[in-house]
């Protein structure tokens, strides 16, 4: 294709969302030679291999990757990532070399903030390069989690490889590619411009308080009885925060709890007064408050999901609601006992 220079002033432009693909033939829309790619500029694209052209807000890739689209969705409790952004940084090992990583990953200009949009995120990524991902401003935790890939992932293409950490606590993350389990690795490696080394959907969870970390690959590859997979490529994650049989065995109290139960949901609990007749209605808990539960309170946790609070400080009873079939949420990001 020519462009005449003179009365073309800009060979490209995008629409919102900026999820669109260009994939060059010849090079002379990007400059970067045959089999080039051009996508909308977003922070964690700016790789090596490609280059800014500002008039277009373009990021010009050339042929040593490829830019491919995935899609984020099907998350619950779905409630809390409507909305939404998903937070993306680059994370290659080589660019963290010599970097304070808490400063690196504390830093905002360094990510994208993708929008969520009806369903979850749709996003290009440049291929051969690993990305640490997130949801909300603060990190969300998710129970489960779908990554699709567009019809365009071929078998030849360099892997992605995504590094999640989480807040929450994961004793194991199901991980299944086409309802097919894919077991958890011990280690992943980071030589992932070898398309031969990974399939999709391999995985590791680093379960330590220290680091809790989910590390997946994603690429045009599934292995099915030894031979590639090419249709349906959807994986689908579960996270557990107990697995097994015992994971909700009956705990005895080790402080003897007063008689009275206190609800949650209801806003006179929340009133000082020890005596019930005489309390009045209080505020509920709200997201990033904090909560104390003094030393004659024997509180029960009867809704569903507590907002996300800042702290809990338990210095007398607080216990769960105990509905067969249904699961109780305490959210909070210090829990003092």
């Amino acid at each position: 294709m020519w462009y005449d220079p003179e009365t073309v002033t800009k060979r490209i432009m995008w629409n919102f969302p900026g999820r669109a693909i260009l994939f060059d033939l010849d090079g002379t829309t990007t400059g970067k030679g045959p089999r080039s790619w051009a996508t909308p500029f977003f922070k964690h694209n700016e790789q090596p291999e490609c280059s800014l052209d500002e008039p277009t807000g373009s990021l010009m890739c050339d042929s040593s990757v490829e830019v491919r689209k995935l899609q984020f969705d099907s998350m619950s409790p779905s409630s809390r990532f409507k909305l939404q952004p998903m937070r993306i940084l680059k994370f290659d090992d080589s660019l963290l070399l010599g970097q304070d990583l808490e400063e690196y990953i504390g830093e905002k200009d360094n990510y994208t903030s993708y929008p969520w949009l009806k369903v979850g995120w749709t996003v290009p990524f440049v291929t051969g390069h690993k990305y640490k991902i997130s949801w909300g401003n603060n990190g969300l935790d998710w129970e489960q989690m779908s990554v699709s890939l567009s019809e365009r992932w071929a078998e030849t293409d360099k892997s992605v490889y995504f590094v999640h950490n989480f807040t929450d606590v994961r004793q194991a993350m199901d991980v299944s590619t086409n309802g097919k389990p894919i077991e958890s690795e011990n280690t992943l490696n980071d030589t992932i411009s070898l398309p031969s080394q990974y399939t999709f959907g391999n995985n590791v969870l680093f379960n330590e308080t220290e680091i809790r970390e989910f590390h997946f690959i994603i690429n045009g590859k599934q292995l099915e009885e030894g031979k590639i997979q090419e249709k349906g490529r959807k994986m689908k994650v579960v996270a557990h925060r107990c697995k097994g049989n015992d994971c909700f065995a009956a705990v005895e109290p080790d402080v003897e709890c007063v008689e009275e139960i206190r609800l949650w949901s209801d806003p006179k609990s929340w009133d000082t007064e020890p005596d019930p007749e005489l309390r009045v209605e209080k505020p509920l808990p709200m997201d990033d408050e904090e909560v104390t539960i003094p030393a004659d309170w024997n509180m029960q946790i009867d809704i569903a999901e507590t907002p996300e609070l800042d702290l809990i400080n338990v210095q007398g009873c607080l216990h769960f609601k105990n509905v067969e079939g249904e699961n109780i949420h305490l959210r909070a990001k210090k829990i003092f006992i």
